[in-house]
């Protein structure tokens, strides 16, 4: 592979959401993480094993560098993934301000797309960053980034059987407003405590 392909490659990794689309001037590295958690529990013979593990949300950590002005060649990559996906991106950020940005999404919590060198995923959030400056870092943005993947799920309402046709109502039904309640007292308190007292 030569030298300009693989900036190209390299410049294809981006994250954010809506106007807010970073990309990185360079990316040391990339930890994919995908685990499946087993309960400890015995499982019985025969049993769907699907129902005794699960997989927890996916984790991506990233090693980036961000330099002022933008990366080799931001410009025409940004043009192609604004053709592509409808999104612009902030060109010629200081290392100030992208680190703004990456902030902002991170105590938003906004879920955002990220595009690693493997995979493409989606609703994200950044749980994470970590910003070393050091003599050779003071005018980038050297960070570590770990994002978690939000499992979103979808849910559907049934309508419950009216009352008339429940077999059991007071236990079956659902909570209904009867309206406000006006406490009374009882015509002949005494005899109504003695009852009381001899249940």
């Amino acid at each position: 592979m030569d030298i300009l392909s693989a900036l190209f490659q390299q410049n294809s990794r981006h994250f954010g959401q809506g106007t807010t689309l970073l990309i990185p001037s360079v990316v040391v590295s990339e930890k994919h993480m995908d685990t499946l958690t087993v309960t400890a529990y015995p499982v019985e013979n025969g049993a769907t094993i699907s129902d005794h593990a699960y997989m927890p949300p996916a984790t991506v950590t990233m090693i980036l560098g961000f330099a002022g002005g933008g990366a080799l060649l931001d410009q025409s990559i940004t043009s192609a993934i604004t053709k592509t996906i409808g999104q612009t991106t902030p060109l010629e950020l200081s290392p100030q301000d992208t680190y703004k940005q990456i902030l902002g999404l991170l105590t938003s919590r906004t879920l955002i797309e990220v595009t690693t060198g493997k995979r493409q995923y989606s609703n994200m959030l950044i749980t994470s960053i970590e910003v070393d400056t050091s003599v050779a870092t003071e005018y980038v943005l050297s960070c570590t980034l770990t994002m978690t993947q939000v499992v979103i799920t979808t849910t559907d309402t049934t309508k419950a059987a009216l009352k008339v046709n429940m077999a059991n109502t007071l236990s079956t039904s659902a909570v209904a407003n009867t309206g406000k309640k006006t406490p009374t007292t009882p015509a002949n308190p005494t005899v109504a405590a003695g009852n009381i007292a001899a249940n």
